[in-house]
């Protein structure tokens, strides 16, 4: 019965930190995306607004 009961535990435990990883990876790409994004708007804003100034 303690065996069971401390494989269990010891599953639980490999599935959480699994899961945690995941998430956080996931995260992660989600920030660099939205840096990605957000560079990319500032920069070609930036462009429009030289534009603008040269015509």
């Amino acid at each position: 019965m303690v065996m069971i009961m401390g494989l269990a535990l010891m599953i639980y435990g490999i599935a959480e930190k699994k899961l945690r990883y995941t998430e956080d990876r996931g995260n992660a790409k989600q920030k660099k995306k939205d840096a990605v994004s957000l560079s990319y708007l500032l920069f070609h804003t930036k462009l429009r607004e030289n534009d603008e100034k040269n015509e």
